[in-house]
């Protein structure tokens, strides 16, 4: 199953979105003085704009930067871990080089075996990585939330900015 490149940009969005110089310059979330920022709002509210203005306003700092967007299809573990992995590789090329050369793989045995070569890596990185998850309220599936909840632990992703319509469940602290 082939990599979907757009899923690992953000989109282009409209020419003129409204000013928003209070998030535009939100220095504790560009700072990264959180490790997990979550954004919600109902639809149309400019989740995905604000973070696209985050985003490359990161990427001018010189921060590496991962975007990974979702749609329905994105509750199929494999599929999740495969773009997971080609976003996190645009942001550090070094991220997943011990999983091998084949970034369409079918890890069909499981995200473990991937899991666990991505923490490796992450603990490895020197320096922050700020991972952009878009649209998550579209994941349901617990397999793949369960690994969503493995990334916003502690790992090597200094920031992860998330947009959706959704609540964090306080007993489990998952996304769902």
């Amino acid at each position: 199953m082939p990599i979907l490149e757009a899923k690992l940009y953000p989109a282009t969005g409209t020419g003129r979105p409204l000013p928003r110089p209070k998030l535009d310059s939100c220095r504790d979330v560009l700072d990264g003085r959180y490790p997990v920022v979550v954004v919600v709002a109902p639809a149309g509210y400019g989740k995905s704009t604000q973070l696209t203005r985050w985003y490359a306003q990161l990427l001018a700092q010189g921060v590496p930067c991962a975007w990974l967007s979702f749609d329905e299809q994105d509750d199929d573990p494999s599929r999740f871990t495969r773009h997971l992995m080609a976003a996190l590789q645009r942001a550090d090329p070094r991220i997943g080089a011990a999983v091998g050369q084949n970034p369409h793989a079918d890890f069909a045995g499981g995200s473990n075996a991937l899991l666990e070569a991505l923490a490796g890596d992450l603990a490895a990185i020197q320096h922050r990585l700020v991972l952009f998850l878009d649209d998550l309220q579209f994941v349901r599936r617990t397999e793949v939330l369960e690994i969503v909840d493995w990334l916003v632990n502690p790992t090597s992703v200094t920031t992860m900015a998330v947009p959706l319509n959704a609540t964090v469940s306080p007993a489990s602290g998952a996304l769902k």
